[in-house]
């Protein structure tokens, strides 16, 4: 009697082993589903579907290409460590602001410098391609009429897109490791674009006293570095 009781204990266990596996693989799967498609979302725009074009050009109070610049220039800056989750539409977040930024989803795994807190959070970066539905919005009549917009039909507007690019941008990869320095201000922003993206530089770390971590910036490569005491590594 004894071993039955064994027998359909192990059985228990072993079936309910096998179900927590399975709901485990499920909620991945789902989870992978929804950045899969969120890759095929942001890629979808076809050349044929921008309707035009905006190079921005900012008026730098410093040069952005040199790291403490960008922190020095960031309100209440912040400098994060993060997975890139998805990327959203882009859109105006003022109808008074010239640039559009695009909405990132991130999950934040480290926070090295500022105050910010870990987990799921909702990031963006200026630029983008914003509906032309939604780029009439910040516009007056004779804005909407020198660009041609009055002659698009509504199926047009709400499928073709205006591009917002600069020189600095930089396509942040689904599923990719980045660091970030932020601007926390009504919103989270990524300082200067591409020259606020750092990947970090595994082939560069000085082990002294305390360890100095060193990032590389995306497009100029320079380095940002940060000093950490091997107690909080």
């Amino acid at each position: 009697m004894k071993k039955s009781k064994f027998i359909i204990l192990g059985i228990t266990i072993a079936v309910s082993i096998i179900a927590i596996i399975i709901i485990l693989n499920l909620s991945s799967n789902v989870q992978n589903a929804k950045i899969e498609q969120q890759e095929i979302a942001s890629s979808n725009i076809s050349e044929k579907q921008i309707y035009g074009t905006f190079k921005t050009d900012a008026s730098w109070v410093k040069d952005p290409t040199i790291v403490d610049n960008i922190i020095d220039m960031a309100k209440d800056s912040s400098i994060i460590k993060v997975k890139i989750l998805s990327l959203g539409e882009s859109n105006f977040l003022d109808l008074t602001s010239p640039v559009p930024h695009t909405a990132i989803q991130v999950e934040v795994e480290e926070v090295l410098e500022g105050t910010f807190s870990k987990g799921t959070k909702t990031i963006y970066i200026e630029g983008g391609n914003v509906k032309v539905s939604n780029v009439i919005k910040t516009m007056n009549e004779v804005e909407i009429a020198k660009m041609g917009l009055d002659t698009l039909t509504e199926e047009e507007k709400n499928n073709m897109y205006i591009s917002y690019t600069s020189d600095y941008d930089y396509e942040l990869q689904i599923g990719e490791e980045y660091i970030l320095i932020l601007s926390n201000d009504t919103v989270s922003t990524i300082m200067a674009s591409g020259y606020g993206i750092f990947i970090e530089d595994s082939n560069n770390q000085v082990q002294s006293l305390s360890t100095e971590r060193i990032f590389k910036n995306v497009l100029t490569g320079n380095n940002l570095s940060i000093s950490q005491s091997k107690e909080s590594m």
